[in-house]
């Protein structure tokens, strides 16, 4: 059963509501693990998430933290020199 109450929001909704750009990067940081999502409904298991949980992750700051999936220091080195930045 879908919860009526007003704090429940699809990802898309917790996209908006974290100015996140769109849902592909909430569903990025479930993945990572920085953000559990409260809930699931229908048959698809769409992830649900309260207001609340989303003011804590954004509060905590981790929606800001660099990807860590890229070493900008490795990718920089693996640069030709005629295409790296002074």
């Amino acid at each position: 059963m879908f919860p009526t109450d007003q704090t429940w929001l699809t990802t898309a909704e917790a996209a908006d509501y974290a100015r996140a750009g769109n849902p592909s990067t909430v569903r990025g940081w479930v993945a990572k693990g920085l953000l559990r999502p409260d809930g699931r409904v229908g048959m698809r298991g769409s992830w649900l998430f309260r207001r609340e949980t989303l003011d804590e992750f954004l509060k905590r700051g981790l929606a800001l933290l660099p990807s860590p999936t890229v070493d900008t220091a490795t990718v920089a080195g693996q640069l030709p020199e005629t295409d790296r930045l002074s």
